[in-house]
């Protein structure tokens, strides 16, 4: 290759993110170049593939070029990310750049398939969410595999039998139970795993109502509380902030009384192998890690992965006090106490 060709290759990164579909950016055009007053003026918003306006599309890239190498562009790119991130939170406005979501990966010998099946002129690349590099002389073609969209058939015999189950009793649904069913339809309409996963651990949480510790706890908590009150050494602002944490050690902590709601309504019943008391507490340990960023991390497939049992382990924590003890239209009808 001559030395000039060397020299005059740059290299170009790319950020495809998804828009949130309550907001839109109001640009009637497929791409915009944005300003900044940064040194590179090469960056431009477009529509990641298609020819719709920045404002309908919900697929999107920002692109940047002029750095001269690749990994020039690639630490320039993780820079943009980061501003978009913080620039679409500021003007509230939903982005998903992919970090936590599934993915289809094609291998280096399918992307040359791909190429000599389109003809492409210039390397075809995998349209994945986040950043990406390539040069910006050869330039790049993306291509785009989704996950196809699957919708689960239920019958209507199996409703039917469903409703057998309830039927013929007298259901009172508490104020927190008719909240957490709420949680738990909502699940349903997230497409994201993280989202749907805190949808159901909050409807779980929504049935709990925390009991009073023995009497010998709550006397030992309160001797704290006096301490703290009247301790001359913290200030006034720490000593309320310390008093209000201690109250609540009053009551059972949310761990102990979702162990004693699984047991209570579940039994022995296992999910995914394990007893139900057991399940919930690995998925509240799931749910802390995500909540306070405790490491490790849970990956979106780990997230993805509870979800599945989870889903189920929350229809019966919602609806086994209520049934019948027997499967389908048969007599006698038994009723459990749901509170």
């Amino acid at each position: 290759m001559p030395v000039e060709d060397e020299i005059d290759e740059t290299f170009c990164f790319r950020i495809r993110f998804r828009r949130s579909p309550r907001e839109t950016l109001g640009v009637d055009e497929s791409s915009v170049v944005i300003s900044t007053g940064s040194v590179r003026s090469q960056l431009k918003l477009s529509v990641a593939g298609g020819e719709a306006s920045v404002r309908d599309s919900r697929e999107l890239a920002l692109t940047g070029c002029g750095f001269l190498t690749a990994a020039e562009a690639s630490l320039g790119g993780r820079a943009w990310k980061q501003w978009m991130m913080l620039a679409f939170a500021r003007i509230l406005v939903g982005a998903d750049f992919g970090e936590r979501g599934p993915s289809m990966q094609v291998t280096a010998k399918g992307l040359e398939y791909f190429a000599d099946l389109l003809g492409a002129a210039k390397p075809v690349a995998q349209d994945s969410y986040g950043l990406s590099v390539y040069s910006a002389v050869r330039g790049a073609g993306y291509l785009r595999m989704s996950p196809p969209d699957l919708t689960v058939t239920k019958s209507l015999e199996k409703l039917t039998a469903a409703l057998s189950r309830f039927t013929g009793s007298v259901v009172q649904l508490s104020d927190r139970e008719e909240v957490a069913f709420q949680f738990f339809n909502a699940s349903f309409s997230q497409a994201d795993a993280d989202a749907r996963f805190f949808l159901l651990m909050t409807a779980i949480e929504s049935l709990m109502e925390p009991k009073s510790r023995p009497q010998q706890a709550v006397k030992h908590v309160e001797k704290m509380i006096n301490e703290t009150s009247g301790n001359g050494d913290l200030s006034e602002s720490d000593r309320t902030s310390m008093i209000t944490a201690l109250g609540f050690l009053k009551n059972e902590s949310i761990r102990q009384t979702g162990r004693q709601l699984v047991a209570e309504r579940l039994g022995d019943r296992l999910y995914d192998g394990r007893r139900a008391e057991r399940f919930f507490v690995e998925c509240y340990d799931l749910r802390s890690r995500l909540v306070h960023g405790l490491e490790p991390i849970p990956t979106w497939a780990d997230v993805n992965r509870a979800n599945g049992t989870l889903e189920v382990f929350v229809s019966d924590l919602l609806t086994r006090p209520w049934e019948s003890d027997r499967e389908g239209g048969e007599e006698g009808l038994t009723h459990s106490t749901a509170n």
